[in-house]
């Protein structure tokens, strides 16, 4: 088999090798230049710490139960392709789970 993935990393990176050097400085008004087009540009100079905040509350933290959820899923669907005779039904845990827990 071919790894498609790094084929497609590198069809990608040629593009972008190609838009960077055929690209003019005059077309951007962009202080950062690597083969006559801009690169990177510091766009955090106008963001204060109330816009940091914002952020945080309403963006960052609301998604960490989600992204938790996600990956619970994707390793117990993981775990049953990889080990399907091994799965248990619920009420087997729960038992096991109480014993192990007065165990400890």
């Amino acid at each position: 088999q071919h790894p498609i993935g790094i084929y497609l990393f590198f069809i990608g990176a040629l593009f972008a090798i190609i838009t960077l050097s055929t690209t003019t400085s005059e077309e951007y008004d962009l202080p950062l230049t690597f083969f006559g087009a801009p690169v990177a540009v510091w766009a955090m100079e106008s963001v204060s710490a109330t816009d940091w905040k914002t952020g945080l509350l309403e963006g960052a933290i609301p998604q960490i139960p989600l992204t938790t959820l996600n990956s619970v899923i994707s390793v117990c669907c993981l775990a049953h392709s990889l080990y399907p005779e091994k799965r248990k039904t619920s009420s087997s845990t729960t038992s096991t789970d109480a014993v192990i827990g007065r165990r400890e």
